[in-house]
């Protein structure tokens, strides 16, 4: 046969590198790291990269199958391998016909050694020209191993009735056991936004298993980068969410999840996840109260303050949302802010600066009531946590000019009278 049937063919969108180091998360806000990070992934050794030869079947030079029936008689394309069919013209005859599923990130088809064996293994989705969803059909991946001089199909997923056909992502080895791993993901997609369920296959001497644990189903608008092992580092998977193309969702904030291979437990298990850095003034909001709540008054405070003077961040106005409105916000939080240090000067302060802004934006009186109960109530009783419940009630009551200028989006946190006042 020759080499040039077996090439691989390009692909364009997912990033597969070679790992130097752990990632270290981006600048940005660190969220709620999964339970099984815990598991301490063990370095694994940086695979050898071997060149894996054409399985020896015939050479008698067959004519293509017929691409209307391949999907429900995938012997079809078994028979044209056996008989030294040349897989390039085969992926091009299936691409023209339209059953390899189109995916910015996917691979047409794989031609990797998959079981560690030294010979070439094929992977390749199509879909199931019977389907009728939209906007992909569904359909099933296929995988054929080498064995003993032809080519045996081992592996096909049946089609589901709420994911489009799956789509390879990358064959690469990404645990160093001297084989290739099947990267996939399973699309889902709406009106505005799609989006990817991951898995891993790997060859365990009998079937291929998937070793991806957790769940990528949640991520919208998907980007996945892949860091193959190196000698110091095991490989990783990441996958950022660009969030929901929809004008609905508000401003879009990147949030990135990456998993981690871990040899004791022999999967893929998550990781981690973080935030892009902010690019819209009220991301920057959602950290500093975010960090409000985990305990941390002087980061939320250096927030607020950024959030208040950087001229870099940019605005999102829909109404009700508007900026003078989440200024008044920013500078009732400062108040809070100081009161949780029981500084009770620096809440003075910030209060009277919030009166000064107010007298001549009447989106802020609201939030400058809001500061003047809650300073007055903690006065009295040096209980900030019945002062937030003072405030919390003036809130509810006052939702319209308090609570409904604070929603960017079903894309974004939606903000409850718990959320502007969160001291029990």
């Amino acid at each position: 046969m020759g080499s040039g049937q077996w090439s691989v063919r390009q692909w364009s969108g997912v990033a597969l590198v070679v790992a130097a180091a752990n990632l270290t998360a981006c600048s940005g806000a660190e969220v709620n790291p999964s339970p099984e990070a815990s598991l301490t992934p063990t370095s694994t050794t940086a695979p050898t990269v071997a060149v894996a030869q054409a399985c020896p079947t015939g050479n008698e030079n067959p004519a293509l199958p017929d691409t209307t029936l391949v999907f429900q008689q995938p012997g079809l394309i078994t028979d044209y391998l056996n008989s030294g069919g040349d897989v390039d013209q085969l992926v091009g005859a299936l691409e023209s016909a339209g059953l390899i599923p189109d995916h910015e990130q996917a691979w047409p088809s794989a031609m990797k050694d998959l079981t560690g064996d030294g010979l070439l293994d094929l992977a390749i989705s199509l879909h199931d020209p019977s389907s009728s969803m939209m906007p992909q059909p569904a359909g099933s991946l296929f995988v054929w191993l080498c064995r003993e001089a032809e080519y045996v199909l081992v592996h096909q997923t049946q089609p589901e009735t709420d994911h489009s056909a799956p789509v390879l992502l990358a064959v690469a080895d990404l645990n160093g056991n001297g084989a290739s791993d099947v990267v996939f993901g399973r699309p889902v997609c709406g009106a505005h936004t799609c989006f990817l369920e991951l898995g891993v296959l790997e060859w365990d001497g009998d079937r291929f298993v998937d070793r991806f644990r957790g769940s990528s189903r949640d991520l919208a608008s998907p980007e996945v980068l892949i860091l193959l092992p190196s000698a110091t580092a095991p490989g990783t998977i990441s996958v950022t969410s660009h969030g929901v193309q929809s004008v609905g969702a508000g401003p879009p904030r990147p949030l990135t999840r990456r998993w981690i291979w871990s040899q004791v437990a022999g999967a893929f298990v998550p990781d981690t996840e973080f935030l892009a850095a902010p690019v819209y003034r009220i991301h920057v909001v959602h950290d500093g109260d975010r960090a409000f709540r985990e305990g941390h008054p002087r980061q939320a405070e250096y927030l607020y303050l950024k959030a208040l003077d950087s001229p870099s961040l940019l605005e999102w106005e829909a109404d009700p949302a508007t900026p003078a409105s989440l200024e008044g916000y920013v500078r009732y939080r400062l108040v809070l802010n100081a009161l949780a240090e029981s500084q009770v000067e620096r809440a003075q302060s910030a209060r009277d600066e919030l009166a000064a802004y107010a007298e001549a934006t009447p989106a802020a009186q609201d939030y400058l009531a809001m500061a003047q109960i809650l300073l007055n109530h903690y006065q009295e009783s040096l209980d900030l946590s019945s002062a937030c419940a003072e405030v919390r009630a003036f809130a509810e009551a006052h939702a319209a000019a308090v609570l409904e200028p604070l929603y960017y989006g079903y894309g974004n946190p939606t903000y409850t009278a718990e959320d502007v006042c969160p001291v029990d």
